[in-house]
């Protein structure tokens, strides 16, 4: 039977602190479960309704919930009815690499949902290098993993200086002010600079970007979203260097 202690413990990893702390995440829905137990993540409790269980049964530590249970440690309005806890990586799993066709570099991407759709998006085009700097927002928070829908398992995120590791690179930015895009010339290795949504690309960051990128549109909206942003830039990145 599983302990109000165990319970209470979920509920604290909704908040980050509580993630630090303990070097823990929880996952929640069917499909990110799944994602998550096929990974490399060290999965520690799967909790579940009766709705799911069989289906995670034969998996150690799965616990039983009652819906009303379950609902105290959801993070969501309408409770997916099956969540997971995890470890966090280590610093020393995600190890920055020189040689990756296209990385992916977020410069104060503060919003939850846009990260993990990059995440997603990255993950579509097989980009599996992604840094993020100190302004973006938490990787392990609970919109940023429900967004990435399972991508968040097969992609390398971790925190760095951009401008430091932008130095000497070939890298490229979006900017309203760029070259357009289909006359840029893209040369692997690649580092495309998303920025963020409000701001765009910090004046420290665009001092070490060689490239600046416009998406041409019909001017007819004042900016694009980050996320979407991101994703025309990769389309455009991966079409090129295949």
């Amino acid at each position: 039977m599983t302990s109000f202690h165990s319970l209470k413990h979920i509920k604290s990893l909704h908040f980050s602190k509580f993630r630090q702390k303990y070097s823990q995440f929880i996952i929640e829905g069917l499909k990110s479960v799944d994602e998550l137990i096929h990974s490399d993540y060290e999965v520690l409790d799967i909790f579940a309704t009766k709705r799911y269980y069989s289906s995670f049964e034969g998996h150690a530590n799965v616990h039983l919930l009652s819906d009303k249970d379950y609902a105290t440690i959801s993070q969501f309005k309408t409770p997916a009815g099956i969540l997971a806890s995890a470890k966090i990586k280590g610093d020393e799993e995600h190890k920055i690499l020189d040689n990756e066709r296209i990385t992916l570099l977020l410069d104060g991407v503060s919003d939850p949902g846009n990260l993990g759709t990059l995440i997603r998006t990255a993950d579509w085009f097989g980009i599996t290098q992604i840094i993020g700097n100190e302004s973006c927002a938490d990787f392990y928070n609970h919109k940023t993993l429900s967004a990435t829908m399972g991508s968040f398992t097969r992609v390398n995120y971790k925190r760095g200086d951009l401008a430091q590791l932008l130095d000497g690179k070939n890298s490229y930015g979006a900017f309203l002010n760029g070259d357009e895009l289909s006359k840029v010339s893209i040369k692997s290795p690649a580092y495309i600079v998303i920025g963020s949504e409000s701001h765009g690309i910090s004046i420290e960051v665009e001092k070490h970007i060689k490239n600046k990128v416009f998406i041409p549109g019909a001017n007819t909206a004042e900016s694009l979203n980050a996320s979407i942003a991101g994703g025309i830039l990769m389309h455009a990145f991966f079409t090129k260097l295949i």
